[in-house]
């Protein structure tokens, strides 16, 4: 499923749903299960996590509070029938949130490893003499690279749109694997303020995949003055649903003027998790939307 949420000043585009066979399957059994929690009415996450912290002190629960979510980890160790008795007056919807999964084929190589590749061989090439640091490196925008680019001149119209709107004052969510933020075409485009990591809860937005460096770099070829704000929520594999619906709502209250969201598929085990993923997103889309003055008239899907 895309979506595309074309409404003025936010833009939406939503990763592939339904159901997903991969080599991924150790890494996906290997992860923790959680509940999910939909509640009916607003301003009742507060109320229902005390109820919940109260029967299990140590729970590792997240609450969303502006889509009224409730998201508990590691349930393994937990009576979830005894906590589901306490707040089942609260619930709209629950289930489990599926695993999303690289945008790429199992077979592509983690940008990681390419990096330590990339730098043994510079090593191996300075220390036969045969590498010159001093050779200068072509311009991006030079005829070198144009082969590459294959895709500007379709969707700036004949690179009409440059002459129109090169993105200044805008900033665009990437919601993805993270960036490289020393690549020279984006490094100039990247904000790293409000950037945020959901993998490891630290500010090291490093792209392990390389899927969220090529999406920064076709918007900086479309909107070369635009600034793009990381949200990274893919490791080396896998990510969770819970930490994109996250970024979602982090990037409409970070005031960013779009929303970039195109990183894979999900583990979709039953009709009841699909349902729970879909409403989850919903809520958060409508979220985003009430952050200006929108209509929600205006949201497409395909």
């Amino acid at each position: 499923m895309f979506v595309l949420l074309s409404i003025p000043l936010i833009l939406v585009s939503f990763p592939v749903y339904g159901s997903a066979e991969s080599n991924n399957t150790v890494e996906k059994n290997n992860s923790l299960e959680n509940y999910t929690y939909l509640l009916k009415s607003p301003k009742q996450a507060k109320e229902v996590l005390e109820i919940m912290k109260n029967q299990y002190p140590s729970l590792n629960v997240t609450a969303i509070e502006d889509i009224e979510l409730i998201y508990v980890e590691n349930s393994k160790n937990i009576d979830v029938n005894k906590i589901e008795n306490k707040i089942i007056e609260y619930i709209d919807v629950q289930g489990e949130l599926p695993d999303l999964i690289s945008p790429y084929e199992d077979a592509v190589t983690p940008n990681r490893i390419l990096n330590e590749v990339k730098q043994l061989t510079l090593d191996e090439f300075k220390e036969s003499n045969q590498f010159d640091t001093n050779i200068e490196f072509p311009s991006l925008n030079s005829e070198t690279f144009t082969p590459f680019n294959w895709y500007l001149k379709d969707v700036t119209s004949d690179y009409k749109n440059l002459s129109i709107d090169t993105g200044e004052h805008s900033t665009i969510a990437l919601i993805d694997s993270g960036v490289d933020i020393e690549h020279p075409l984006i490094k100039e485009n990247i904000d790293l303020t409000l950037a945020k990591n959901y993998v490891t809860n630290d500010m090291d937005i490093t792209d392990e995949l390389g899927h969220g460096t090529t999406i920064a770099g076709i918007m900086s070829s479309i909107a070369p003055e635009t600034t793009i704000v990381p949200y990274k929520v893919i490791g080396n594999e896998v990510g969770k649903s819970v930490w994109v619906i996250e970024a979602i709502i982090d990037a409409a209250n970070n005031d960013n003027d779009v929303i970039n969201l195109s990183v894979g598929t999900y583990f979709i085990k039953s009709e009841k998790e699909d349902k729970l993923l879909i409403k989850a997103y919903k809520k958060a889309v409508k979220y985003a939307e009430s952050k200006g003055a929108w209509n929600s008239s205006r949201i497409h899907t395909n």
